[in-house]
């Protein structure tokens, strides 16, 4: 069972990066139904990410919740949670995860991300920009916060910056 959930993992992994969410999801999920009781951080953490982009929110908060109750200190499990949480449009409490998280592993990129969401959200945008190019810095090649530091030279007005960060953005982009 544990080498059924490992090549299933393995197979999420690689369909994740190809930006193949919906089969990816499919994939972590049969790596999870695999895995040993003490194996199940990994898959759960693929299952949530992959319905995350895949807006099957409903599961990533459910499956958010199981991880952070297994490791409630974890700063990967925490800030993933606030992702879950932010998701569910719970905003000051998913902040809360990610300054949590960020207390705890200052140079996890989605903990930066995520506090850049926030105080852009609150037009904090100065801020959030700061945070994230930190979690830029960090996560170089991260689809996602690309798009945030986009959003927010857009929001400013700076659109030269923008456009730049969108052309990153689609450089990115898997090829399909």
């Amino acid at each position: 069972a544990s080498e059924a959930s490992e090549v299933q993992l393995k197979i999420g992994d690689l369909l994740f990066a190809e930006g193949r969410f919906s089969d990816s999801l499919d994939a972590y999920r049969n790596a999870l139904k695999t895995a040993p009781p003490d194996g199940t951080r990994r898959p759960r953490m693929g299952v949530i990410a992959s319905a995350l982009r895949v807006a099957e929110f409903g599961l990533a908060r459910a499956e958010a919740e199981k991880l952070h109750q297994g490791d409630p200190k974890g700063p990967d499990a925490t800030a993933l949670y606030a992702d879950a949480l932010w998701s569910s449009g719970l905003f000051q409490e998913a902040e809360s995860g990610y300054r949590d998280a960020l207390a705890a592993a200052p140079e996890l990129a989605r903990g930066h991300h995520g506090v850049a969401r926030s105080l852009a959200a609150r037009s904090h945008l100065e801020e959030a920009l700061g945070e994230a190019q930190a979690a830029l810095r960090l996560s170089p090649r991260d689809l996602e916060i690309h798009h945030t530091v986009g959003t927010i030279f857009e929001r400013m007005h700076k659109y030269e910056e923008a456009a730049a960060a969108w052309v990153d953005v689609a450089g990115l982009a898997p090829d399909r």
